[in-house]
């Protein structure tokens, strides 16, 4: 599953590269990932490159990530 799940967030990002800032990404799947359909998983990674897309274009910089 971790391939299949590293597969779709390298995919998303070849078709959304060109609208993100030049900031470093991390992903850390938990293992709720493995229990979403590909469609789900797709759709939060883009998801969260649309946030991401969104809070840098406003100038503000993306807050930490807390665990």
């Amino acid at each position: 599953m971790r391939n299949t799940i590293k597969r779709i967030v390298r995919e998303c990002f070849r078709q959304r590269s060109a609208d993100l800032p030049p900031v470093d990404l991390v992903f850390v799947a938990r293992q709720t990932a493995a229990q979403v359909t590909r469609a789900e998983l797709r759709a939060a990674v883009l998801a969260a490159f649309e946030q991401l897309s969104a809070r840098t274009a406003c100038g503000r910089a993306p807050p930490p990530e807390t665990s």
